[in-house]
């Protein structure tokens, strides 16, 4: 019986107009009815007791309340309203309820997902309802939809050319890769034999063009253009990246290694493992609309045209094939990617 309101007089008869509440309290102080206040008796909700601390209840005007000393108090916290019977945590024993990085629906809010991120829930973000995936702390540096977006600073965005981890392996399994050991970092990568050219098969993400040629190693200097490559390799040259376009006919498709709509031929027959990550146009700014992530892939060559312009290589999505491009005035400052071939 606990819980139970009436309307009454001072002295607890129900009478008309009467607007005093009274609750049926089984505290050991109360055992009976004592004075409520007037929300146990007009929300609907029954009155607040001490056995229904901590319960949260909904009013017949669709507000939400929470049983708090004796009190009915209104939420207005609505992450708290569609969450409040899941756990975002782990309990005394250890075994979580929630992970990070789960969502669930929301209680009142069934077509809104609301994330466990960082031990406490949170309301998903426009991005993550269109994407179907959540980004929290933990997912840090995932991709997703074909490496197009990654998860950073806890948001969803655009990938860019600095986000493909160098470690990360896109070659292709079904070929015999080799390994070239670079001494400077301690570093192993792996090789690619295509035709009579020994290639690193690493998406090597380089720089500025100037930069990218100049990291010779004092003392190990024995090619003019070996520039940021390990020892016994170099940035290839006009040369060089001709006679890889003949040894695989010029197909882009077996060059490519990320698959997705706008590769959908894309089979890294040759092993280079190649990935659409862009181009950067001076300092960290994406060429927007023009060269995004996922359509092109920049390399650049040694070849110099003029103090301000050099030459690179690129694949585009729409092209047939591998091309080069000889960029005029002020164009050495593009921060495009670095494949190193083996000296022979």
């Amino acid at each position: 019986m606990w819980g139970k309101v009436k309307w009454g007089d001072s002295i607890g008869v129900a009478t008309p107009g009467d607007r005093i509440c009274y609750v049926w309290d089984e505290a050991k102080e109360y055992n009976g009815w004592r004075t409520g206040n007037t929300s146990d008796c007009s929300l609907g909700l029954l009155g607040c007791t001490a056995k229904r601390s901590g319960e949260m209840r909904k009013s017949k005007d669709g507000r939400y309340f929470n049983c708090t000393n004796n009190e009915w108090s209104e939420i207005e916290d609505t992450i708290y309203v569609n969450t409040y019977l899941y756990r975002c945590t782990y309990d005394e024993s250890g075994d979580k309820i929630f992970s990070e990085g789960e969502w669930v629906y929301g209680i009142e809010r069934n077509k809104t997902h609301f994330v466990c991120d960082g031990g406490i829930w949170r309301k998903a973000s426009v991005e993550e309802e269109s994407f179907g995936e959540t980004c929290t702390a933990a997912r840090e540096g995932v991709f997703f939809k074909d490496s197009l977006y990654i998860c950073s600073d806890k948001r969803i965005r655009i990938a860019n050319v600095y986000d493909f981890p160098i470690g990360k392996d896109w070659t292709n399994s079904s070929l015999k890769y080799g390994e070239l050991y670079d001494k400077r970092d301690n570093r192993t990568y792996k090789t690619i034999k295509i035709g009579n050219q020994v290639w690193m098969a690493a998406m090597d993400i380089g720089d500025e063009w100037e930069r990218a040629r100049a990291h010779d190693v004092p003392g190990l200097i024995g090619n003019p253009h070996r520039g940021l490559c390990p020892e016994g390799s170099h940035i290839p040259t006009n040369d060089d990246w001709n006679e890889l376009l003949e040894s695989i006919s010029g197909s882009r498709e077996a060059m490519l290694a990320l698959y997705h709509g706008k590769w959908p031929d894309a089979t890294n027959a040759s092993g280079f493992s190649a990935v659409g990550v862009g181009v950067f146009d001076g300092p960290c700014q994406q060429i927007n609309g023009i060269w995004p992530v996922g359509e092109i892939v920049f390399y650049w060559s040694a070849n110099e045209l003029e103090s301000y312009g050099a030459e690179g290589w690129i694949l585009k999505y729409d092209e047939a094939g591998i091309s080069n491009l000889g960029y005029g005035d002020d164009q050495k400052h593009f921060g495009a990617s670095v494949r190193c071939v083996m000296d022979q």
